[in-house]
């Protein structure tokens, strides 16, 4: 843990620094550069849960909602890797619940593809929109299904998802969770009225 915390402050350093690197002292906070695009994110991007790193950063002028770098943004980096905490702290400090990354995914897609069921549902407190829909025509459930996520998959039928609504390519939930190979996840999705016999554009 220790080591974790002490490569996380190298990182939240270096990214820091990028830009002036003779002004330690005067960083310009929200410097892009690097991996991760700025300090927030890298605390929100990190292995760990490092909510007290997180929660400082905004105190210190860190832009909640700065784009840039792997993830996009702060929120949408701690929605994929699932740091709850971080999430709430993001979201109290009013970062954008329903801010897309390149590819049209919302901090919901990327937790519902993590397979994070505790952040899908604080994301969903907090108002987030579950039915937004990527560059490739894919929900929610669609994520969830392909990386086998049946706990999520569970989850958002029970908030009345269509499991045969296709995506751009036509195809459905149940062709992600095929394409998987997650049985369980076929067997709920048919369960729930998924056609098996909907043909895809592709494969």
């Amino acid at each position: 843990m220790k080591g974790m915390m002490s490569t996380l402050k190298v990182k939240i350093m270096a990214t820091l620094c990028r830009q002036r690197p003779s002004k330690i002292m005067g960083a310009d906070v929200n410097a892009q550069g690097g991996r991760y695009g700025n300090a927030l994110q890298v605390a929100a991007a990190s292995f760990e849960d490092h909510d007290q790193v997180v929660q400082m950063l905004p105190d210190k002028g860190v832009s909640v909602n700065a784009q840039g770098g792997l993830y996009g943004n702060a929120l949408q980096a701690a929605s994929s890797r699932g740091h709850d905490q971080v999430v709430r702290l993001l979201l109290d400090h009013d970062a954008v619940i329903n801010r897309k990354d390149i590819q049209g995914r919302t901090p919901f897609h990327l937790a519902s593809a993590g397979g994070h069921m505790e952040t899908v549902k604080t994301l969903s407190s907090f108002g987030s929109d579950p039915t937004i829909i990527d560059m490739q025509g894919r929900n929610c459930l669609h994520h969830a299904a392909f990386e086998g996520s049946i706990e999520i998959v569970n989850w958002l039928l029970k908030k009345d998802f269509n499991p045969n609504y296709a995506d751009r390519d036509g195809w459905t939930s149940l062709h992600w969770a095929a394409k998987d190979g997650s049985v369980s996840i076929v067997e709920v999705l048919k369960a729930a009225g998924a056609g098996s016999t909907i043909e895809a554009i592709q494969g």
